[in-house]
């Protein structure tokens, strides 16, 4: 996992397992396997499915960049989603015992208001970091943002300040 800025603007990036793709494979047999026409189509997935599975793997990405993360999935049916910093609530990571066989989990990236985006097939060693990281991103943009209104709005109360002693030195100086 790069902590450097890259030329994309990434500062970090999450790393896929390549044990996602065998993982990827058996769960979607065992689905196939629930239905009598899911053993038909496994006729055809069996070989293929792998194949499938591992251009899914390859299309996948997740950066984080100055401004939020950039999550790429998909083969076929691509999907990209760029969630800015100021949006995200948390990181997830969800681990079961069939995930930690393949040494790999499960996050789940929630933002105020929408449904979360997950993305399976991560290693689960970097996992932690990764969203230590971004959590770090996050809250160091928030501190800058809510500094620069706090200075912006004392800026504003000082003109303020300054313009109601100006109106009273006015107002004295027409008494006397």
């Amino acid at each position: 996992m790069p902590d450097e800025n890259d030329d994309d603007g990434a500062i970090a990036s999450a790393e896929f397992s390549g044990n996602t793709v065998f993982y990827l494979w058996i769960i979607t047999n065992l689905i196939l396997l629930s239905s009598v026409v899911g053993i038909l189509v496994m006729i055809f997935w069996v070989p293929f499915g792998w194949i499938i599975h591992k251009k899914q793997l390859q299309n996948a990405s997740c950066n984080l960049t100055k401004r939020g993360i950039a999550i790429r999935k998909g083969w076929i049916f691509k999907a990209q989603q760029n969630i800015p910093l100021d949006k995200l609530t948390d990181i997830s990571i969800h681990e079961g015992p069939v995930l930690n066989i393949f040494g790999i989990v499960r996050i789940s990236i929630e933002t105020a208001g929408a449904t979360p985006f997950h993305l399976t097939g991560l290693v689960k060693s970097t996992t932690s970091q990764f969203r230590d990281i971004v959590m770090k991103q996050r809250d160091s943009q928030a501190g800058a943002q809510v500094t620069s209104s706090q200075e912006g709005h004392s800026n504003d109360v000082l003109v303020e300040i300054r313009d109601i002693l100006q109106q009273i030195n006015v107002n004295l100086s027409k008494r006397e």
